[in-house]
């Protein structure tokens, strides 16, 4: 049996599986070459055949069988850090990574910039690390701009093993680095998908909403340019409509969010549900939001099990929060369609990148 410590999952290493454990994948695996057709023309709505069989892959896995966080941390067989790595040099870009407090660290994709950051919060429900699309994503990104902006992602550790607030102390390390560099707060912007997404409304409700149990805020002198939240994940239940509804259509099955939920839930009490829950937090919370986030982005997919949660957060932020508050759903989409969709090769066609673009570029006055 192989022995877990919580420090394998701050970055250093993730265990392999177990040889009980591969062999119970075994029928799955064999029965996956029939799924994949089934799940492809199922899916082939607008889609190219490469997508739809990414997607049909990624959901077959997922319910095949009852996962644990532990199964799905070392089926993705490298950290956030041995990711970045490899992938840096198989793109041949120059590894460069910052060692924060708290067992933080932030990985540059590009140059190491500190005029003009985007500091981007990684998805995977808190238990994953980041995979090669968040890579692919932000370097194409980075093309886009023609490295006038520095893009760093945090690497958190993960729960179970590390529960809230960990994350949030982290993401406070890293934004307290970029401020002792001088760099201005509307020249940030904070940006996050699904956990991620979480994780940038995190440190905003600790900022308008201090709580003495959570970690202490930055201060700021002016909000930080902006907030792009791509599928935000804003509430720990799968009880919205939208999870029924889109259940058959997602590329994460319902049973794979239930099984995040529990992995996160631990960490809140009720004293800070709203604080790591936004979704549920009551109207008003988000008054003086504008001091945290000048402009804020939210991107989301119409198939998407998440989507009325998504959907009600955002108009609560631009209703009591943001004035300037734009929403998109892109049509058809899943969960995270917009990093999902480099996985395939496809990620700058989307809409919602597109508009992604634009608006980075307009936020850091480029």
């Amino acid at each position: 049996m192989v022995m877990v410590s919580p420090d394998d999952y701050r970055g250093n290493t993730i265990p392999p599986l177990t040889l009980w454990q591969k062999i119970k994948v075994v029928p799955l695996l064999l029965a996956l070459p029939l799924a994949v057709v089934i799940g492809v023309f199922r899916e082939n709505r607008g889609r190219s055949w490469r997508r739809a069989a990414r997607i049909a892959v990624v959901r077959y896995i997922l319910r095949g069988r009852a996962w644990t966080p532990w199964e799905l941390k070392s089926a993705a067989r490298a950290t956030t850090a041995q990711a970045y790595v490899t992938w840096a040099r198989k793109a041949g870009a120059e590894v460069l990574t910052d060692e924060l407090p708290e067992g933080a660290k932030l990985h540059w994709i590009g140059p190491r910039r500190m005029d003009r950051v985007l500091l981007y919060f990684h998805g995977g429900g808190y238990v994953l690390p980041a995979r090669n699309d968040y890579f692919d994503m932000i370097a194409s990104l980075q093309k886009e701009y023609d490295g006038a902006v520095g893009i760093a992602m945090l690497h958190y550790s993960l729960a179970p093993e590390y529960p809230f607030p960990t994350q949030l102390r982290q993401a406070f390390a890293a934004i307290g680095r970029l401020l002792d560099k001088g760099l201005s707060p509307s020249n940030i912007i904070i940006a996050g998908d699904s956990a991620g997404g979480n994780l940038a409304l995190q440190v905003a409700s600790q900022i308008l909403h201090p709580h003495l149990s959570l970690p202490t805020a930055p201060i700021l002198q002016e909000p930080f340019g902006g907030a792009l939240l791509i599928s935000p994940w804003v509430e720990f239940g799968t009880d919205a409509p939208s999870y029924a509804r889109n259940g058959a259509r997602d590329f994460i099955p319902v049973c794979t969010y239930q099984l995040l939920h529990d992995a996160v839930r631990p960490g809140v009490t009720p004293a800070l549900q709203h604080h790591l829950e936004p979704g549920r937090a009551p109207r008003g919370w988000w008054n003086g939001l504008e001091r945290v986030y000048g402009r804020v982005l939210i991107t989301a997919g119409e198939h998407e099990a998440l989507i009325d949660q998504i959907q009600a957060a955002a108009a609560a932020i631009a209703e009591d929060g943001v004035g300037d508050t734009t929403t998109f759903v892109l049509p058809g989409g899943v969960h995270e369609d917009f990093v999902e969709a480099f996985g395939s090769g496809e990620g700058e066609r989307g809409d919602d990148y597109k508009l992604a673009v634009s608006w980075v570029s307009a936020t850091l006055r480029l």
